[in-house]
């Protein structure tokens, strides 16, 4: 299996010759940059602070507003279900299933990060081949890059959180 976890030849190709924006959803920051080939496209790079802490913080709050109560759910305990792969999270003695929540959440915050990163590949002379999803918001941000990015493949590896560290030694090999 190929380094970045992509399944063929053809990806590995397109990897290597195609536009391809790698996008990084972390907590505090949702980065990204352009390549073409091994080239870094710095004026198609940037960041949005409409990271996965404004996602965990707007799914709590709408967790508040549906028992309705100012303190029943906290950031911290929906981030420990989503690293930990749980889901619900327990709210005044009773399991809630926190799907419906962060759903809502990433589309509520999501799209401002990814209107940030449109405008800045928007330069490019042409679309992006491969948006490929890197660190631990990878997953959850994948439906929004879908959106944002109809016609390019979206690429989430098995791993989105090691693909920086895989990335990193891709292009420096």
């Amino acid at each position: 299996m190929h380094l970045l976890s992509v399944s063929d030849a053809d990806d590995i190709e397109t990897l290597e010759e195609g536009l391809v924006i790698v996008l990084d959803p972390g907590y505090f920051s949702v980065d990204w940059v352009a390549m073409q080939g091994r080239s870094l496209r710095k004026g198609s790079s940037g960041t949005s602070h409409k990271a996965m802490s404004r996602v965990l913080e707007e799914a709590s709050r709408l967790i508040c507003v549906d028992v309705d109560s100012d303190n029943a759910s906290s950031k911290e305990a929906l981030e420990n279900a989503v690293r930990n792969g749980k889901e619900t999270v327990l709210v005044f003695g009773e399991r809630i299933e926190i799907k419906p929540f962060l759903e809502k959440a990433i589309k509520a915050v999501a799209p401002q990060a990814m209107s940030s990163l449109r405008q800045a590949v928007r330069e490019e002379e042409r679309g992006a081949d491969i948006v490929l999803l890197a660190g631990g918001g990878g997953e959850v941000f994948s439906e929004v890059a879908r959106e944002a990015f109809p016609r390019s493949r979206i690429v989430v590896p098995e791993s989105p959180v090691m693909a920086n560290a895989r990335g990193f030694w891709f292009y420096g090999s």
